[in-house]
């Protein structure tokens, strides 16, 4: 028996649509030879660079999130003329949530331990119907912070404008730097904002709480942060 022979118009790769047209059959049901190798690099070909691009997708992703989570965790504190604490959930109930007071935590114990004398609380209208800021303001008062040392911000409804209304503050008051307190997958993010509006001295202090969840903040801060980098920042 002769050996099975495919001839060119039996496999034929169209280049202007990158087609891979499957060859005859056999006498067997089997492709012969020849062919099924073809067949098969053309395959491979079809899928090399787009797996290449994924490769290469998901290794900038892990890269960023491993030097966002490296850079937030590393505490850069020192004694500063205002502390800031950005807001976060409040509960139906008025209370604040496990994030929100794991920063007002950090901001009492760094104003206990004298690195500010002045702390900014900064928030918007959450959607339970509270205003962050007032809930943090209260809780820091009840645990002994005079309302005198504190400044509230009822307009801060993201990292932009709590950025912004804080240089605006250092500049009213001739005050130079600041210790921001947010969670660490966060604190890049904040200190970009910071700086990028003109505050000369920038501390930070990520709250000492981890959970499950900040995976999908994280995520969030990888592609914030280069929007973050991107958009105008006009002189507070």
């Amino acid at each position: 028996m002769s050996a099975p022979f495919c001839s060119q118009a039996a496999f034929r790769h169209t280049s202007a649509h990158s087609e891979i047209r499957i060859p005859h059959l056999n006498a067997l049901g089997c492709l012969p030879c020849p062919a099924l190798a073809r067949y098969k690099q053309g395959v491979r070909n079809k899928w090399r660079w787009p797996l290449r691009a994924a490769i290469v997708l998901v290794a900038v992703y892990s890269g960023s999130a491993l030097c966002l989570v490296a850079s937030g965790r590393q505490p850069e504190l020192g004694h500063a003329d205002l502390g800031v604490v950005l807001g976060a959930t409040v509960h139906p109930n008025g209370q604040p949530s496990t994030a929100l007071r794991a920063r007002l935590d950090e901001a009492l114990l760094l104003y206990r331990q004298g690195y500010f004398p002045l702390v900014m609380v900064s928030g918007g209208l959450g959607r339970e119907g509270h205003q962050e800021a007032e809930v943090m303001k209260a809780y820091l008062t009840a645990r002994g912070v005079p309302e005198a040392a504190i400044v509230v911000d009822n307009d801060g409804n993201d990292t932009y404008l709590t950025a912004r209304h804080t240089a605006q503050l250092l500049h009213a008051r001739k005050l130079r730097s600041v210790l921001v307190i947010s969670q660490y997958f966060h604190l890049p993010r904040c200190r970009l904002a910071l700086a990028r509006f003109g505050v000369p001295t920038i501390y930070s202090g990520p709250a000492n709480r981890i959970e499950g969840r900040d995976l999908y903040s994280i995520a969030r801060e990888v592609f914030g942060y280069p929007v973050y980098l991107l958009r105008p920042y006009p002189k507070a």
